[in-house]
């Protein structure tokens, strides 16, 4: 069987960026994968203390990675922004596989903030420049329309740029 040329590699607390990442992977007949933070997250005090360890900036263990990056023309890598960041099971994966990534692309989700710090975030963690950039917003998220036309043009996007 022959292996997709894009990896799609997210970490999702709520369930948002999977949303993203499934329906990206199905459009562009991508592999996918998920980032698992081994740190506990769930829960109210988990939450504050994970935007916490965004705004810090810190690293967290992650399980296994089972898609190695260099079998791939393209990464697209995908988290939520916790307090004007990228989560730290972003960050570990980006600072773990940056001698592995090929090109990149980022998406993030957040509920209103700016991603632009995060997609300067996400270069400087990979020491790559992104091949495309987008943020879905949560309302975006519950309008099938805006959704949808969002999902698209960065597929095409993608595409173009390949």
């Amino acid at each position: 069987m022959e292996q997709a040329e894009i990896l799609i590699t997210y970490y999702s607390r709520t369930g948002h960026a999977r949303q993203i990442a499934m329906a990206l992977a199905a459009r562009l007949d991508a592999d996918c994968s998920e980032i698992t933070d081994l740190k506990n997250r769930r829960g109210l005090l988990n939450w504050f203390l994970a935007g916490r360890d965004a705004i810090k900036q810190r690293l967290t263990e992650i399980g296994p990675v089972d898609k190695n990056a260099k079998n791939y023309r393209l990464v697209i890598v995908g988290t939520p922004i916790w307090g004007g960041n990228i989560t730290p099971a972003a960050r570990t994966y980006l600072a773990s596989q940056k001698d592995s990534l090929p090109n990149v692309a980022f998406f993030t989700v957040c509920a209103g903030c700016n991603p632009e710090n995060a997609f300067r975030e996400m270069e400087t963690v990979s020491g790559k420049t992104a091949a495309r950039t987008i943020s879905f917003f949560d309302n975006e998220l519950k309008n099938p329309v805006i959704y949808a036309q969002k999902l698209e043009n960065f597929a095409k996007g993608i595409e173009k740029s390949q």
